[in-house]
């Protein structure tokens, strides 16, 4: 355990340090640091290992409760036992915590419970998830679909965006990401956007890709047998023409 210790009367950070020396099976500091670095504005993959351990995660968001003195009234009522667990609990989560970091990291909260080390993240983190946030809405606010490219690409390059702003915590009410990606049209889909909304249609993201493939598709075609049309007309009035 990292930091599991009886003695509660002691500062949860000394018993955290105490601790730390029993660790060795979870993870270890080294003089080179082994440990990948993680992207922009991401949490360390620790916090996501925690989250998927049910009985475990209400570490992250409670903080060690501290005993009260025998004496006390408070003492009577007091669940030791669920204390002990919640320090059994935190003790392991910090172990995973700290074993997805990189050595810098692990430096930097080595003494602290799970709950202080998420607060400490999401503070270092939250700077640059506000820019990123930022630039990902200018790029799909940005994005604009020209005549004759597909429509295929253009719209799963907005859906990544989409997902990238959830992944940082911005998630988009689906008709607003729907509404962004028809705005993002050119006037060829004029027709599809009028049916769409006036049949109050609702898709997700995947199928509205799919339904703008067949139209694209659908369109082609047309446009392709007109111009076929158009053609021949041109060539038989050109054969009335030199036969005069």
């Amino acid at each position: 355990m990292c930091f599991k210790n009886t003695q509660t009367e002691e500062p949860k950070e000394r018993r955290a340090a105490e601790g730390m020396r029993h660790c060795g099976a979870w993870w270890h500091l080294e003089d080179t640091d082994t440990h990948q670095e993680e992207p922009d504005c991401a949490l360390p993959r620790g916090q996501a290992s925690i989250s998927r351990h049910d009985k475990v995660e209400y570490v992250l968001d409670k903080p060690i409760g501290v005993i009260p003195d025998k004496e006390s009234l408070e003492f009577a009522t007091f669940d030791v036992e669920a204390h002990q667990k919640h320090i059994d609990n935190a003790s392991d989560a910090q172990c995973v915590m700290l074993s997805s970091m990189s050595l810098e990291l692990q430096r930097q909260h080595e003494h602290m419970i799970p709950y202080e080390m998420l607060k400490h993240l999401k503070s270092l983190y939250a700077s640059q998830a506000q820019t990123m946030e930022y630039e990902i809405l200018r790029d799909l606010f940005n994005c604009k679909l020209h005549d004759g490219s597909k429509v295929s690409e253009h719209v799963l390059k907005m859906i990544g965006l989409i997902e990238r702003l959830a992944s940082i915590g911005t998630v988009l009410p689906a008709n607003i990401s729907t509404n962004l990606i028809l705005q993002s049209l050119p006037s060829s889909f004029e027709n599809f956007i009028v049916n769409f909304n006036m049949n109050n249609t609702k898709v997700g993201q995947p199928e509205l890709h799919n339904k703008l493939k067949t139209y694209e598709s659908s369109t082609a075609k047309v446009n392709s047998v007109l111009m076929v049309s158009s053609s021949a007309k041109l060539g038989h009035i050109n054969e009335k023409r030199i036969a005069r």
